[in-house]
Order: structure tokens, then C-alpha cells, then sequence
């Protein structure tokens, strides 16, 4: 499975099943829903990456 990132996007909340184990997400601006269950959604690490001209101060 391939993971990415698209930086600057908002991603909204649309809806979630009853029992809260699926939520179902749209990118704005790419026009694209997207359903993930909650055991995936735990997985996902986000992590925060520095500008080029920062990782190689020394």
C-alpha cells in the first residue's frame, strides 16, 4: 500500500459509520472521498518534515 502526502490540503470528516470504525474523508480540492477504518487510522505516523536549507545545517 502507498502512502503520501499532499501538503497544504484540508481534509474534512464527511461522515463516520455507527459504530465508529469507518470514517469516511474528503480531500478538498482534488474532489476525492476516501473511506479508512479506524485500525488503519492508528497506523498512520504523521510526522513533520524541515525544509532542505534546515536538515543540513551543521
Amino acid at each position: 500500500m502507498n502512502f503520501g502526502l499532499i501538503e497544504n490540503t484540508i481534509i474534512k470528516i464527511m461522515d463516520h459509520s455507527q459504530d465508529n470504525r469507518t470514517f469516511y474523508l474528503e480531500i478538498m480540492g482534488f474532489n476525492r472521498k476516501v473511506a479508512i477504518s479506524w485500525d488503519l487510522l492508528q497506523q498512520i505516523v504523521l510526522e513533520e518534515i524541515k525544509d532542505d536549507e534546515e536538515n543540513n545545517k551543521e
